[in-house]
């Protein structure tokens, strides 16, 4: 048996996988939904937010944000403001929920960056509730 010949065939194969292994295209990031986190506001101005280091596949994706916002007294509605502030730039979006919400609420075409998600209170009924993020890629924090 020529042990030369059979060594380099080895190579050869290996060398062949190996290079179709880097011709398949993979994201390093996995899709990530966040913890639940709180919602607690007693008067209008009451904030609080999370941190997201966002990596789309792309050169944007949606940042999705799924809301139970309520008012805790009867006739009471939560009225909220949710802001996605890009850190670095200052850019933001803004989209207002003036009522309770059970849902998803999308940023859309959101360009890769570190973010801060805000939910800041537009009134003074006693509002409680639960949010959580999913986005493509990337990582979210408190």
């Amino acid at each position: 048996m020529d042990f030369k010949n059979v060594l380099g065939k080895k190579r050869l194969t290996f060398l062949i996988v190996l290079t179709l292994l880097f011709m398949v295209p993979f994201s390093v990031y996995a899709s990530v939904t966040s913890t639940q986190y709180r919602i607690s506001a007693t008067k209008s101005g009451d904030w609080d937010g999370i941190f997201i280091d966002f990596r789309p596949t792309g050169s944007t994706g949606n940042v999705n944000v799924r809301i139970n916002q309520y008012g805790i007294h009867s006739g009471e509605q939560a009225n909220i403001e949710w802001r996605l502030l890009h850190t670095k730039t200052g850019a933001d979006k803004r989209q207002s929920i003036p009522r309770d919400y059970n849902g998803t609420l999308t940023f859309t075409d959101v360009p890769s960056g570190d973010y801060q998600l805000i939910w800041e209170s537009k009134t003074n009924n006693d509002t409680e509730g639960w949010y959580q993020v999913t986005i493509a890629a990337g990582k979210v924090y408190k």
